[in-house]
């Protein structure tokens, strides 16, 4: 099994931040888009966590984990599914609302399948298989790498529709 340990996804987090510390003065339906993609993103935040922790424990303790971190994995690809009920449900009221809200929705879609990446490189390494587990370990590393760059993009953009300027 590599050493070598997936970082948990920082791309939730990230936007929270970034929208927590500015003042919400976007038209209403903006406001309320990014109201609830905070409110979702915090909840995610601490699936996200728990998985990196389960993670890790798999590196320290080996195959014993395993399970337990699939586990993890699974309950946080599920509340990126409960996440994205009510942001899709959202309206918004500008273009650049809209194009934020696509932006922020094709993220947690592709920390979805990151995470569907994770838990079959997990399943390969239950089943002996190193080599398939190392490759899509890779894989996802190199999404995850690919997801905070685009979060890292997004925020100033969030932080501009929660200011409404």
């Amino acid at each position: 099994m590599s050493r070598t340990r997936l970082a948990p996804l920082t791309l939730i987090a990230t936007v929270l931040a970034a929208a927590l510390l500015l003042p919400a003065a976007a038209r209403a339906d903006d406001r309320s888009f990014a109201t609830t993609a905070i409110d979702q993103a915090g909840r995610l935040a601490r699936y996200e966590s728990a998985t990196g922790t389960a993670l890790t424990r798999v590196d320290r303790r080996g195959r014993a984990a395993i399970p337990a971190a699939r586990r993890a994995v699974q309950a946080t690809r599920n509340q990126i599914d409960k996440a994205l009920r009510p942001l899709r449900g959202e309206s918004t009221s500008t273009a650049d609302g809209a194009r934020i809200k696509r932006r922020f929705v094709a993220l947690l879609v592709a920390e979805k399948k990151t995470y569907g990446t994770v838990d079959r490189s997990l399943a390969a390494f239950q089943r002996g298989e190193v080599s398939t587990g190392n490759e899509l370990q890779r894989r996802a590393k190199a999404s995850i790498a690919k997801i905070r760059k685009q979060a890292m993009r997004l925020a100033p953009a969030l932080r501009r529709l929660v200011e409404g300027a």
